[in-house]
């Protein structure tokens, strides 16, 4: 059926993106959306989501910096802007992102949200716990900022408070549907290097796997499923998780050091030596600072015998 009108390609458009294997259908429909109507929005909203569940992060980010340009007192252009950023590691332009947001909508903990996982991959640990704590006042029954605001506590070696966060989250969300798969980072990117009793393997593989039923294309979910099969042995597995993080996630340096560790482990030296480097010069370009990265590549080189 051809449709001729912009705002029926967009409403198909939002079907399509629902869909793993109609991404590029729904790119097409609000591509002719946008050359029907160039000075819409809209459309540039959500191709730019398209683009970005496809790991095209320079295209999603083009997207929404138009969408910004056409509607700047629209809150969800500068959201996906600055998770935008954030990804491909333009970290101050995403700080400045959040900071209109909040502007613009100051009673939105989703913004403070945001801002504080800047922070925290910035290594600006007591910034990101204030903005941490901005979004918790703003709303008190929301179970991820307090996740998040745990693995910054954990990073400093905090370890209590960092529990109790984590409590906290579980009993706001006691069914735990939509946080599975930020518990289970939690436990393998912070609490198994700075609070080891806390820290659960076997818990962080379920969280991930029920996280992935839901949601097959998790990257966070994937993403800790891979650490938590590599820090148990499981290296074949580990990569396949690690690739899938890999590819949604711009390529960061972080997928990138454990998959140089997991061929390491395999007897894959050419293969474990390429992606180290290419770990190296995404971290020296975009994040040298940041904490869990230096701790991370110093793990890797001493595997490597770097």
């Amino acid at each position: 059926m051809e449709l001729d009108e912009p705002s029926e390609l967009v409403s198909r458009a939002q079907l399509l993106g629902r869909l793993c294997d109609r991404k590029t259908r729904a790119i097409e429909d609000l591509t002719r959306a946008i050359e029907l109507a160039p000075k819409w929005a809209d459309p540039h909203l959500w191709r730019g989501l398209q683009y970005l569940y496809l790991g095209s992060f320079d295209e999603a980010l083009e997207d929404w910096s138009r969408c910004v340009e056409l509607a700047d007192q629209w809150t969800t252009c500068y959201m996906n802007r600055a998770i935008a950023y954030m990804r491909l590691g333009r970290y101050d332009e995403a700080l400045r992102d959040c900071d209109r947001w909040a502007e613009l909508t100051p009673q939105d903990y989703s913004s403070y949200w945001v801002r504080g996982g800047v922070l925290l991959l910035l290594g600006r640990m007591n910034e990101a716990l204030t903005s941490y704590g901005e979004a918790i006042e703003r709303a008190p029954s929301a179970a991820g900022p307090y996740i998040s605001r745990a693995s910054a506590l954990a990073l400093m070696g905090r370890c209590e408070s960092a529990k109790r966060d984590m409590d906290k989250a579980v009993e706001l969300a006691p069914t735990l549907s939509g946080i599975e798969s930020y518990l289970a980072a939690l436990h393998v990117n912070f609490l198994f290097h700075d609070c080891p009793r806390l820290c659960d393997l076997e818990a962080a593989s379920e969280l991930a796997r029920k996280a992935l039923q839901q949601q097959p294309d998790n990257e966070v979910a994937h993403q800790a499923l891979g650490v938590a099969l590599y820090r148990s042995g499981r290296f074949e597995e580990a990569i396949v998780h690690q690739l899938r993080a890999s590819a949604a996630s711009a390529e960061s340096a972080y997928d990138q050091f454990y998959l140089a560790m997991e061929h390491w482990q395999l007897g894959r030296r050419r293969e474990a030596r390429q992606y180290y480097d290419r770990a190296v010069s995404w971290m020296e370009q975009h994040n040298p600072g940041n904490p869990q990265l230096i701790r991370l590549r110093a793990e890797a080189s001493a595997l490597l015998g770097l």
